[in-house]
């Protein structure tokens, strides 16, 4: 009996080693300039992040059915996997607020955003807008630049 118990924890410790191994987070820009993550988690950090998300989902879900309200709008149908989607930028905004990394500058994780302000340039139709962000650079919609004052992500 003895023997058994302490067989089946030296098998638990080796999965959770195993599984702790395991773990990695990638991202990448795609071709249309979405960002992609891709990973594994190990159970413990997979459920905080699963429950992080649940949250922050909820808050938007409230806040956009409470503005819909204000307003008397017809609100256009979002997915659970958008809600998500969302959701993982406001946990990020958040942990950037929070001052995530107190031991280095700011500037390290700053995102910047250049607005051609001079207009549309020969031969393009509309005014545009670059983000910089890690190794690379991408265009933004034009409603993420006309509405500076909901850029804060420092």
């Amino acid at each position: 009996m003895f023997a058994r118990r302490r067989v089946d924890r030296v098998e638990a410790a080796q999965q959770t080693e195993a599984r702790h191994l395991a773990r990695h987070l990638t991202t990448w820009v795609d071709d249309d300039g979405m960002v992609v993550l891709r990973g594994r988690l190990t159970p413990e950090v997979g459920a905080i992040v699963q429950r992080a998300l649940e949250a922050a989902a909820a808050r938007l879900f409230h806040e956009s059915a409470q503005a819909h309200q204000a307003d008397g709008a017809v609100s256009e149908e979002v997915t659970a996997g958008q809600r998500r989607a969302d959701a993982m930028g406001l946990l990020a905004e958040a942990a950037l607020a929070a001052d995530l990394d107190r031991g280095t500058s700011g500037d390290r994780y700053q995102v910047v955003l250049h607005v051609d302000t001079d207009g549309p340039r020969e031969g393009e139709t509309d005014q545009h807008a670059v983000i910089e962000a890690g190794d690379g650079a991408t265009y933004v919609s034009a409603e993420t630049y006309e509405a500076p004052a909901t850029l804060e992500w420092w």
